[in-house]
């Protein structure tokens, strides 16, 4: 990251926009991620010493084996005759939230990405049935073709 002083150069003002610009997207599209920073390095880092330094001003106080986050997974569970899978979304939109089943895949789009998750072998073979936004996760339900309603 561009140090704070940086900015007092005409040259920089735009770069630290934009750094700050891509900081607040990165942060929106990987949370509850954390996000660790480390100072721009007048240097590629290289070599066992500058890669420990490197490394304590990312990590901090923190173990660089520690867990970083607990965010939710996604998860398939079963409910009576349905299969949901059930995925973390936090600030979706349900206006602008696009979801179908391809093949084997789910594949979730947003306006800022779009995610394809491959599906358990159970439930590849079931239909889409419904999706909806559940305060900030995707509940996909699906179900067992109806009878007949496949081609032969």
């Amino acid at each position: 990251m561009l140090p704070p002083e940086a900015g007092e150069l005409a040259f920089f003002r735009d770069w630290q926009r934009v750094q700050a610009e891509r900081r607040s997207e990165v942060e929106e599209l990987f949370a509850p991620l954390p996000l660790l920073e480390a100072p721009l390095q007048d240097d590629e880092v290289t070599g066992l010493e500058r890669l420990a330094a490197h490394g304590e001003r990312l990590f901090g106080e923190r173990l660089p084996h520690a867990l970083l986050c607990e965010s939710p997974r996604v998860r398939f569970t079963r409910d009576g005759d349905e299969f949901v899978a059930s995925v973390p979304l936090p600030g979706a939109d349900a206006q602008h939230l696009d979801v179908a089943k391809l093949d084997d895949d789910l594949v979730v789009t947003t306006p800022a990405r779009r995610r394809r998750l491959r599906l358990p072998r159970r439930y590849a073979a079931l239909s889409l049935t419904e999706a909806r936004l559940v305060g900030p996760t995707l509940e996909v339900r699906f179900a067992r073709p109806a009878q007949g309603s496949e081609g032969r």
